[in-house]
């Protein structure tokens, strides 16, 4: 839904001679608008269980292993802690016997690519940005997320 509205406002914007900024976000949302969203295949229920049973016996590493030897590219691009990604990619895998960032590339070369892209991204000293995130967080249970949730 975010690609569909985005890309209406963003072709609003050059109607009235603007250039469209976006700014923040998640790199999700960037990725979405300039190469889509890959549409999942099939998902497999009985796959997709037995990798949550495999790592609840033997962690997160135990999966991101298996994805190393069936997709080492995919693998290089996520951490092991990011497990429901991992676990997607070996789903991915599994039901079409390619690698994910095969269908990610597929995806990218079908979107129409109707405006030219600039892309900047900050680099933040990590202990900075832990600090700030951890102000951030300490600051939002003051004003009562434990509540809220």
């Amino acid at each position: 839904m975010f690609e569909k509205d985005a890309e209406r406002i963003i072709e609003e914007i050059f109607n009235r001679n603007k250039l469209p900024v976006i700014v923040g976000g998640s790199g999700l949302y960037i990725k979405a608008l300039i190469d889509g969203i890959f549409q999942s295949t099939d998902k497999d229920e009985e796959y997709r269980n037995e990798l949550l049973q495999k790592r609840k016996e033997f962690g997160n590493e135990y999966l991101y292993e298996e994805l190393k030897k069936n997709d080492p590219i995919s693998a290089e691009k996520m951490l092991p802690q990011n497990w429901k990604r991992v676990m997607r990619a070996l789903e991915v895998f599994h039901t079409t016997g390619e690698p994910i960032w095969k269908h990610h590339q597929k995806q990218s070369s079908l979107k129409e690519k109707k405006y030219e892209f600039k892309q900047f991204g900050l680099n933040w000293n990590r202990e900075l940005l832990y600090e700030n995130i951890n102000q951030r967080v300490d600051s939002m249970i003051e004003s009562g997320l434990i509540d809220e949730v």
